[in-house]
């Protein structure tokens, strides 16, 4: 019974192995595709039995051979002439790499495994499926204003920012605005219709976004924009200065308060100086109406004192 049982089991994998099996897979434009024929060799066929053959289907009437392997050497005769020069290596067990990926590698890829089958006969033995998708990377993002990197305060300042060459098709552009208030975001939605916002352009093989943007520039800001797709792909910072003119107005008007201060405080000085000095003098000199006899009693005195000694004088003389 377990001999039977065995037997089924070996029977079902054979039957599993030769229906179609299907996977994705996912590479760059420049980089390596990796295919899996995944053939189990359950019955130890010689190789000198069995050709490989991958194919990629671009309709189901168009094949193109892109490499084959048979009795465990290459052979070219059935190969498309677009892949008998292409860089790639084909394994023995029919694993296939693919380098240099461009977009037109994407695709439905078959690995095919025939064995021999009576007298100048194959069969086909093994059948691998490949839905093969290409990204290709967007192009660092451009991001301008025109020419103006200093603005005035309460200046509207158009953008614009533009990324291209890229696969599958992007979502959006995502905007970011860093001034005085902080960071702030404004994500754009885009279509392949052309709007003002934000506007997708299709070409043979991949896809072109643009957006524009209207912001007030109140203070110095940094603004950059971000492609959203497979990844994301950011633009430089755009750095928006305020006119130094600005600038020096302010500190002109600061040195014109210290300048008022001073001469507020000169003033002041002197008009204190001038009030001492009035006061001063009008102590000095009496009123006419309200003359003190003292205040000229020392000279009166010396007169007198003069008079005095010379008639004393005069009297001893004679």
């Amino acid at each position: 019974m377990m001999k039977w049982i065995a037997v089924l089991g070996f029977t079902i994998s054979i039957f599993a192995d030769k229906a179609t099996s299907y996977d994705e897979m996912s590479t760059y434009v420049t980089g390596m595709a990796e295919f899996k024929c995944d053939y189990k060799n359950y019955q130890n066929i010689s190789s000198s039995e069995l050709i490989y053959t991958w194919e990629k289907h671009i309709t189901d009437s168009e094949i193109f051979v892109v490499a084959e392997l048979f009795k465990g050497k290459r052979i070219y005769d059935h190969v498309t002439k677009s892949y008998k020069n292409r860089n790639m290596k084909f394994m023995q067990n029919g694993d296939l790499y693919l380098y240099n990926i461009t977009m037109e590698d994407k695709g439905t890829y078959h690995c095919l495994v025939r064995k021999k089958s009576g007298v100048g006969g194959m069969e086909l033995d093994h059948k691998k499926e490949y839905k093969h998708k290409v990204n290709a990377n967007y192009s660092v993002p451009e991001i301008s204003n025109g020419s103006f990197l200093e603005l005035d305060v309460e200046s509207v300042v158009n953008f614009h920012c533009s990324s291209g060459d890229g696969f599958p098709q992007p979502r959006g552009i995502l905007w970011m605005v860093v001034d005085c208030n902080g960071t702030q975001y404004y994500p754009v939605n885009c279509t392949v219709v052309t709007s003002p916002s934000c506007a997708i352009k299709e070409t043979a093989q991949t896809f072109t976004i643009s957006s524009n943007f209207t912001l007030t520039v109140k203070s110095s800001t940094n603004v950059s924009c971000t492609v959203m797709a497979h990844h994301n792909f950011s633009s430089d910072v755009l750095q928006i200065e305020l006119k130094p003119e600005i600038t020096i107005r302010s500190e002109e008007n600061n040195n014109l308060k210290y300048i008022a201060m001073c001469i507020i405080l000169i003033v002041v000085l002197i008009l204190a100086v001038v009030i001492y000095c009035s006061r001063k003098t009008s102590r000095s000199i009496p009123l006419q109406n309200r003359q003190n006899p003292t205040t000229t009693a020392p000279n009166n005195d010396v007169t007198q004192q003069e008079a005095m000694s010379f008639i004393h004088n005069t009297e001893d003389t004679s």
